[in-house]
């Protein structure tokens, strides 16, 4: 169980990277020395991995989300912002992914679902004795 500054410095750790500065944000008195030996203390590891953890798990895209971003682009569902600069100033519209995005969303998916490959079901029953003798007997 941590106490209330070790979550803190814990906190703090994640977001510098810096034992010294968690430490003395956390409010330690000695935050250099503090900083060094909270690192070392198991429990307190254990916490800052699981909350770099569920900041990892946040930002980054599952394999389920970038198979609904492709399936919407290859649709034609997503939109991108265009800004053009005129004698009038600045002007900022939203347009249809182009048709190239939008087959390379549907090469991608393909690739993912092996649309593209040629398949052949080949079944072979294989003797291991059989084969052994055969091996034998075109070596001596």
């Amino acid at each position: 169980m941590l106490t209330e500054k070790q979550r803190a410095f814990c906190e703090h750790y994640v977001a510098s990277l810096n034992a010294t500065d968690a430490a003395r944000r956390a409010g330690y008195r000695k935050p250099s020395e503090q900083g060094y030996e909270n690192l070392r203390k198991p429990q307190i590891q254990k916490h800052i991995d699981e909350v770099l953890g569920a900041l990892s798990a946040e930002r980054v895209a599952t394999a389920q989300e970038v198979l609904e971003y492709l399936t919407s682009v290859a649709r034609g569902e997503e939109a991108e912002e265009v800004v053009s600069v005129t004698d009038a100033g600045v002007a900022r519209c939203e347009r249809r992914v182009a048709t190239r995005d939008r087959i390379r969303a549907a090469e991608l998916l393909g690739r993912r679902h092996a649309l593209f490959t040629d398949r052949s079901l080949v079944e072979a029953r294989v003797d291991p004795t059989g084969l052994l003798d055969e091996i034998a007997r075109q070596i001596g």
